[in-house]
């Protein structure tokens, strides 16, 4: 996800223990996704705006493999977990959660090379000023979490969420930096076609 949105909290470095649902009580739906379903953007083949989208199977550091969802009656957590994420240099998890009353939003965590990480929340009209809005990436478990207030989503009776991630391998410093490896994972997709992540069940407020 190259657009970034609107508002970045610095996520590195909060406890994981408070990206966990603030509820006692919330409904969660797990999705598995393929393993080895990751594809490469390859420039050779088309015009450099619209590169193919070849498979790349041996691509572990984007693969997702595991989403969570768990709808509290307080926050919306999610945790997307990986084969293995440390080995790229630029790492973007993002969902799209559409809600019973309020819409679509855009949810997404950004971590640069050389920069700590950021986690923004946006809707097609623009950025979400939601208070309380956590992420983190714990490279130790493989995993992406985010935590977000339900009053920020307008405290819907339920949602859905698609999830997906990129990731760019740089080469090392004082080499062509253009000769760089963007591979992308949307999850419930078989393939990457620049289409939105998949929505996957409803999951109710508990």
């Amino acid at each position: 996800m190259t657009n970034r949105r609107g508002l970045r909290l610095l996520a590195l470095g909060l406890p994981l223990a408070l990206l966990a649902p603030a509820a006692a009580h919330a409904e969660t739906v797990v999705t598995d996704d393929t393993v080895g379903d990751v594809v490469k953007a390859n420039w050779e083949q088309r015009d450099l705006s619209e590169p193919a989208m070849v498979p790349a199977p041996d691509e572990v550091s984007t693969d997702i493999v595991r989403t969570v969802v768990a709808h509290g009656t307080r926050r919306l957590s999610l945790t997307v977990r990986f084969r293995e994420i440390a080995r790229v240099n630029d790492q973007s998890t993002f969902a799209r959660i559409r809600t019973s009353d309020r819409g679509a939003f855009d949810l997404g965590l950004d971590k640069e090379r050389g920069s700590r990480a950021t986690v923004s929340l946006g809707t097609p009209q623009g950025d979400v000023d939601c208070q309380g809005l956590r992420g983190a990436i714990d490279r130790g478990a493989d995993r992406v979490v985010f935590s977000v207030p339900t009053t920020c989503l307008g405290d819907p009776r339920w949602v859905r969420l698609g999830v997906g991630a990129t990731g760019v391998s740089w080469p090392p410093e004082g080499q062509d930096q253009m000769n760089f490896d963007l591979f992308a994972d949307i999850a419930g997709r078989p393939t990457f076609a620049n289409e939105p992540p998949v929505l996957g069940p409803r999951v109710h407020r508990g």
